[in-house]
């Protein structure tokens, strides 16, 4: 089960906004929230608590997928972007620079 709730905040500038935040807990338990602000809020907030309701699959994350570790080591994290540097063709220097040996991202 989703809720609605009206939600208010201040920019750096000093100026209050509003809004309306979708707060519901996944199939996991995970509890999940998403801000809605500007014209028509109120009505995207609904539609998307619908959404929720029906389908709670549809409202993942969009970091990743669903099979991804929640909790990865520093080294691994490195190993991947590493990797991803390097598929991308991105010279050398890029990827290699302060990686001396006491860095976390040797490769």
């Amino acid at each position: 089960m989703a809720s609605i709730s009206r939600c208010s905040w201040q920019t750096a500038k000093g100026e209050k906004q509003t809004g309306h935040t979708v707060d519901w807990r996944d199939a996991n338990g995970t509890r999940r929230r998403k801000q809605f602000s500007g014209v028509g809020a109120l009505r995207a907030a609904k539609a998307y608590r619908n959404m929720v309701e029906t389908d709670p699959d549809a409202a993942t994350p969009e970091a990743g997928p669903a099979e991804a570790p929640a909790v990865i080591t520093v080294k691994v994290a490195c190993d991947t972007w590493i990797q991803d540097v390097k598929d991308r063709g991105r010279a050398k220097s890029t990827w290699s620079a302060g990686l001396g040996s006491r860095s976390a991202c040797r490769s």
